[in-house]
């Protein structure tokens, strides 16, 4: 476990390290991982991978905890008197998960690529389409709108790979290419904890406040622990079970961030979870490893 936590840290921190040297470049980067890296690493994951119907019970548990996550968020945010930024941008950070940039490399590497087919189908069914439809309910809340942003669940590409995924496990692929896209997948997880740490700004750690603390403990701890205990108690923790807590597991999404600032909400509020989330992962991923293992 070491091993593997010092390779995905390492990443991370050259990131860090080198951000100012590709901060330039960063766009191009990440660009590369959404529209190339990711859909080859979904085809090939999910061709090979027998999935069972009964996965739509953990994609319908995935929406559960979002919402029950949206909820406490949304009382503690309020009990601490948040104005309405805040708040949002605190209900934010504090229900969605980083399950693809940080949650695959994660998954790939304590759990193996079995694990990582059912945590692409988690994340596309039960975080993209959750971010996207009730962070989007959530945003809109500042000027009393509700609406949902189905133009950009129609430009994602991750999202239409799934798709042709699940349409080509009806037809033969040449191991060739196959073998072609395996490879090109395999850069998502240097690509994207690389980027990751290169994206992050950790100038507003200084913000650190009880607010980003609290985000982090729903997301990180709360969350994950009562995944646990639910799913030891409804189904029985298999290789499906421990990809989907896993994916519970991961520190605020980078998205979810970005949507904030793009909306003018709480930026540091947003950037500083997200910040000290992904650095308190690498001590929290473990811990939940050891727990469901």
């Amino acid at each position: 476990m070491i091993k593997n936590l010092f390779y995905l840290f390492l990443l991370f921190f050259l990131g860090v390290l080198l951000k100012k040297r590709f901060e330039k470049n960063l766009d191009a980067l990440i660009d590369f991982i959404i529209y190339i890296s990711l859909p080859s690493l979904i085809i090939t994951n999910i061709y090979r991978l027998k999935i069972e119907i009964s996965f739509i019970n953990y994609i319908l548990f995935g929406w559960f905890i979002t919402i029950f996550l949206i909820f406490i968020s949304f009382i503690i945010g309020k009990s601490l008197k948040l104005n309405k930024d805040s708040l949002l941008s605190f209900v934010m950070v504090s229900t969605f998960a980083n399950t693809a940039f940080i949650g695959y490399p994660y998954v790939e590497t304590f759990l193996g690529k079995e694990a990582l087919g059912y945590a692409i189908i988690f994340d596309n069914f039960a975080s993209f389409l959750p971010v996207v439809t009730l962070g989007g309910i959530i945003l809109s809340m500042k000027n009393g709108r509700y609406k949902i942003d189905i133009k950009k669940i129609l430009t994602f590409p991750p999202f239409w790979a799934l798709i042709l995924a699940f349409f080509l496990k009806n037809f033969y692929m040449p191991q060739f290419l196959l073998e072609t896209l395996e490879k090109i997948g395999s850069t998502v997880t240097p690509l994207a904890l690389f980027a990751v740490g290169a994206k992050i700004d950790f100038s507003k750690i200084d913000k650190i406040k009880a607010p980003v603390i609290l985000s982090i403990v729903i997301k990180m701890i709360i969350a994950p622990i009562l995944a646990f205990i639910l799913i030891k108690s409804i189904f029985f923790i298999d290789i499906k079970a421990k990809a989907v807590i896993f994916e519970i597991a991961m520190p605020p999404m980078v998205l979810a961030s970005i949507l904030v600032i793009k909306e003018k909400l709480d930026a540091n509020l947003a950037v500083a979870s997200v910040g000290i989330g992904v650095l308190i992962s690498f001590i929290t991923i473990p811990v939940i490893y050891k727990i469901i293992n």
